[in-house]
């Protein structure tokens, strides 16, 4: 009988030691970013890391792969779809035709003014339509964050863009979409290409600007190699911050609670927050190196806007199905765009 009880309390022993090693089991993640690593979206993304891996005890740990190490900016979907990367930050622009309804917040000169404007009118669409929800887990993400950058400008080297007519005939570096449609409307020249040949395409003369915002402009160096800087308020620039679903789902249940209670629209906003604080800081260094910053008229800016509507027209009318009221999901856009003004 002693012996008997010996050896129930030596397998009680070890099943209590192997529970131990199960729940203090290390889950390694890869975290995609094109940003460069001394960037603030960068700092944040590490703070975020940083807070869930405390959170976890150790048992999470997210290596940032920063400057496109991993996947550049284009490549980014794929890498999280085949969980090359666990976790990946991407623009939605990058990927014509896979972002119909998410990219109605990057329509042409639609109203939203800042990154929390965006994030609000974003996170409140993603609540109330359910098509917008399927096409972003319909690639097999688990999404984490959404929110903009700044409204985009445009930058050039050598001619100032005051009007619509300055614009004829300009190579312009656009993303896709919603960027080199309407480059080409107004009647430049759109290259599409990614951030980080922007620099080196303006400095041998191959474009003459691009479409990007103040704190990309920054944090690529730009103003040693461009002037001016138009402020159209032309879009703004949708970004997630997805997880490969499998990659998601493989993680203990408190674990994936605790990466989803560091996510969401609080956390969000922390990171449109943080585009919004660069967006000024580099604004005014711009200005104080002698940069040209022209904001265009209420008669050049009606100028551009025929188009910008003209497009926001046929987006609704490509968009709608039998199945789908395009130009509801975008009235409800304008109605959160007016309902959440001055945040």
């Amino acid at each position: 009988m002693r012996k008997k009880l010996i050896s129930i309390a030596l397998v009680s022993v070890c099943l209590f030691v192997f529970a131990g090693i199960a729940s203090a089991q290390v889950y390694r993640l890869s975290f995609s970013t094109h940003d460069p690593v001394t960037s603030r979206q960068s700092q944040e993304k590490q703070a975020w890391i940083d807070r869930v891996q405390e959170r976890s005890g150790g048992r999470l740990e997210i290596t940032l792969f920063a400057g496109g190490a991993l996947a550049g900016p284009t490549a980014v979907l794929d890498t999280i779809k085949t969980g090359a990367a666990d976790i990946g930050w991407m623009f939605t622009s990058f990927f014509p035709g896979q972002f119909f309804l998410t990219d109605v917040v990057a329509l042409p000169m639609l109203g939203i003014t800042t990154t929390s404007h965006g994030v609000n009118v974003w996170w409140d669409m993603y609540a109330h339509s359910q098509a917008l929800r399927d096409e972003l887990y319909g690639h097999g993400l688990q999404v984490l964050m959404m929110y903009v950058n700044p409204t985009q400008i445009i930058t050039t080297s050598q001619k100032p863009i005051y009007t619509l007519a300055d614009l004829q005939g300009m190579r312009i570096r656009a993303a896709a979409g919603v960027g080199t449609d309407m480059v080409a409307a107004w009647g430049g020249v759109p290259i599409m290409m990614g951030p980080g040949d922007i620099y080196q395409s303006i400095e041998r003369g191959t474009i003459d600007g691009a479409v990007f915002e103040f704190t990309g402009i920054q944090s690529f160096r730009l103003p040693e190699v461009t002037n001016h800087y138009t402020e159209l308020r032309f879009y703004v620039g949708p970004f997630i911050i997805a997880m490969n679903q499998g990659s998601f789902n493989a993680l203990p249940e408190d674990l994936r609670q605790i990466i989803m209670e560091e996510s969401g629209k609080a956390a969000s906003i922390v990171f449109a927050q943080a585009f919004e604080e660069v967006k000024w800081q580099s604004r005014e260094r711009i200005i104080a190196g002698g940069g040209n910053v022209i904001v265009p008229t209420a008669e050049a800016l009606a100028e551009f806007r025929v188009e910008a509507d003209a497009y926001i027209n046929q987006w609704v009318i490509d968009r709608t199905t039998g199945a789908f009221n395009a130009q509801d999901f975008l009235d409800k856009t304008k109605e959160a765009i007016v309902r959440h003004a001055g945040q």
